[in-house]
């Protein structure tokens, strides 16, 4: 059986996001030992450890990926000290799809301004753009595959947008 040229999935996934106000710099460092991973610092970048995701959101704030709150909360403590910290649990408010299959990209481009090709998009790399006019922060995956996430009060019409948008590449 040969894979499907584009195949979709809604996913759950713990979201947190992750804001620092006026930090000095050591906090990024500190951030990264706590969470063992090169603290991304560079625009639209992901860090990986062992069972978590960072991902660069804009200057001083990040997704964190697959831990509780309380933990991601207790790190970041740990990690910034007396510099302000805040980090929200946003799972519930966010629905995230995973995107695969060789004409994934290209469905994708349909609706999503930003070039998507390999070369440009690779693997630890992230962006916050619109996909046919929803908001999403799309990260780029090994093998090719796409991860976004996106409100959950539109995430039935992004499904639906989908469902259309794959509709040439399942022969249907």
């Amino acid at each position: 059986m040969t894979e499907p040229l584009v195949h979709f999935r809604p996913t759950t996934l713990r979201v947190c996001i992750l804001r620092l106000k006026f930090p000095e710099g050591h906090e990024y460092a500190a951030l990264g030992r706590e969470f063992g991973l090169p603290w991304p610092v560079t625009p639209n970048t992901v860090a990986k450890g062992e069972g978590v995701h960072v991902l660069w959101l804009g200057p001083n704030e990040w997704v964190v990926e697959q831990l509780p709150a309380a933990e991601v909360a207790a790190r970041a403590a740990r990690a910034c000290g007396a510099t302000l910290h805040h980090v929200a649990d946003v799972s519930e408010g966010r629905v995230v799809f995973e995107v695969g299959g060789p004409k994934a990209r290209e469905m994708l481009a349909k609706g999503c301004s930003i070039d998507l090709h390999p070369r440009v998009f690779a693997p630890g790399q992230c962006a916050q753009t619109l996909l046919q006019h929803a908001n999403i922060m799309l990260e780029s995956l090994d093998g090719g595959a796409l991860r976004f996430y996106t409100d959950r009060s539109i995430a039935e019409w992004v499904a639906a947008w989908l469902e259309d948008a794959a509709l040439e590449y399942r022969g249907g």
